[in-house]
């Protein structure tokens, strides 16, 4: 069994200030790009792992009708501080468990969520997303390789925040495929805050092997940031299902 450790409640009203470099616009243009490609260009949206809104506050400009889904109560509260241009619906659930009755055009699940999915949940996650979908609709997520996970426990990182400087240090067992980021929060008035979490490095065929299981038509693989073939130097990877 994975030792996958992940608990955003905690850190829910400093993780937008944690990830103020995230170019989340560029993202949802990128993933808007994606969809015109399938002839996609509004429509039902449902963004798993949707955290704090970000993304589905700039898709929502786009067109989309969007349901954010997260297992962290605490993180969708701050995503319902956001305003988002059309009809959004929020859902605390954990997405290896997702039931709803709604079909969508599109999904999505980024910034690493399916990181943080066991190998043996992996399958029936994929399996739920599908239900969901409609006829022709479109499954888009990312995920930490094993050479970023990896390049990424050799650099340390210090993040200065809205009151706080944050030290976040990773470590990746190749063996067991786990990257754990110890993160230390220093705040202003000296009170100090730690938190351990992990996630796991995942491979290329797995992914594939899991999603032609469930019975997407399609999937293809890409390099997050130059949508070039995915390569054994990819830090970080893009899949494109389609129903």
């Amino acid at each position: 069994m994975d030792k996958i450790f992940f608990d955003y409640d905690k850190i829910a009203n400093l993780y937008d200030s944690f990830m103020s470099m995230v170019p989340y616009k560029i993202w949802a243009e990128n993933i808007y790009n994606v969809c015109k490609s399938f002839k996609i260009k509004s429509g039902d949206l449902i963004d798993l792992g949707a955290g704090t809104g970000n993304l589905s506050k700039y898709l929502s400009e786009y067109g989309f009708n969007v349901t954010l889904v997260d297992i962290s109560i605490e993180m969708l509260k701050e995503a319902q501080k956001k305003n988002f241009r059309n009809s959004s619906m929020f859902v605390c659930c954990d997405i290896v468990n997702l039931s709803i009755k709604k079909k969508f055009d599109v999904a999505i699940c980024m910034y690493d969520t399916v990181n943080h999915i066991s190998k043996e949940n992996m399958t029936g996650c994929f399996f739920n997303v599908f239900n969901i979908l409609k006829d022709d609709a479109i499954f888009i997520f990312d995920f930490n390789t094993e050479f970023g996970l990896d390049l990424m426990s050799k650099n340390s990182q210090i993040r200065d925040g809205d009151g706080f400087i944050s030290f976040w240090d990773t470590e990746y067992d190749p063996k067991s495929r786990i990257c754990t980021l110890n993160l230390r929060i220093e705040f202003l008035n000296k009170k100090i805050k730690s938190f351990v979490f992990s996630e796991r490095a995942i491979f290329p065929e797995e992914l594939e092997n899991d999603l032609k299981k469930v019975g997407f038509q399609s999937v293809d693989f890409y390099d997050f940031s130059t949508m070039k073939n995915l390569n054994d130097y990819s830090e970080r990877g893009l899949v494109i299902c389609r129903k």
